[in-house]
């Protein structure tokens, strides 16, 4: 019985920890796409107001 409990324990905590991976990769991502969009918006209004 104790083993059982503690296989149920052990396949809580991966199941924990592979959804913990994939929310920060998730962020990840999330993360990187505005700040490229950022940089290339500001590049191009600080094109326009140089001409």
């Amino acid at each position: 019985m104790a083993q059982s409990i503690q296989q149920k324990i052990n396949e809580n905590k991966l199941r924990f920890l592979k959804e913990l991976r994939d929310e920060r990769e998730q962020e990840n991502k999330a993360g990187e796409v505005p700040k490229a969009v950022n940089e290339k918006c500001g590049i191009s209004e600080e094109d326009d107001r140089e001409y």
